[in-house]
């Protein structure tokens, strides 16, 4: 991402987009609520609508976002530091990550290919993904327009092939504000040595 993204994506937060999405994915609700994690990453976290969710099932949890003002917002709003941590970073160059520290991957509507593909490589055995994409259609549904920002149909599958897939789902779902989308929702858990 160049600063280009930044400043467009530091005017929608000041700008207050997305303030009325404060709900956790559904899907990351569904699929974790039972289980309980060290250290999660939430990768793309924007206003941070996932960690108030993963704050509850993980004992550390930190959000990644480009965005200079969200990651401000998100500090502003956290009152346990101590447990939350965000910071403000290109997610095109992850060479500050240090993946291996992770027992859980979440990326909610954040796309970037290069990275979900280099995941099983980058994170320690045994650490879980969550990965929720907007899916490409013909079908008139809410979300990004441009196909460039939408999974064709298997990608996510063959981006995380070395993976065991948990659950997997491609199609028409309902957001929780009423509007129909198209995704595609996997948890996997990686097996790469």
């Amino acid at each position: 991402m160049s600063s280009q993204d930044r400043d467009k994506w530091n005017e929608r937060y000041q700008d207050g987009w997305y303030q009325h999405r404060s709900h956790a994915s559904e899907y990351l609700i569904k699929r974790l609520t039972e289980n309980r994690y060290r250290h999660a990453l939430d990768l793309g976290c924007g206003l941070g609508r996932n960690i108030n969710f993963l704050k509850d099932i993980c004992d550390q949890v930190t959000g990644i976002d480009i965005s200079n003002v969200a990651i401000q917002k998100n500090i502003e709003a956290t009152s346990d530091l101590d447990k939350i941590h965000w910071q403000c970073l290109d997610l095109c160059n992850v060479s500050e990550i240090d993946f291996k520290e992770f027992d859980l991957i979440v990326i909610v509507r954040f796309m970037n290919n290069k990275l979900i593909q280099k995941l099983p490589a980058l994170c320690k055995p045994e650490t879980e993904f969550i990965i929720e994409q907007h899916l490409e259609t013909d079908l008139k549904v809410a979300g990004p327009t441009s196909r460039s920002h939408r999974m064709k149909k298997n990608e996510l599958r063959e981006l995380l092939d070395p993976c065991l897939f948990l659950d997997f789902f491609e199609g028409i779902d309902a957001d929780p504000d009423g509007k129909t989308v198209s995704l595609v929702k996997c948890h996997v858990k990686n097996i790469r040595e």
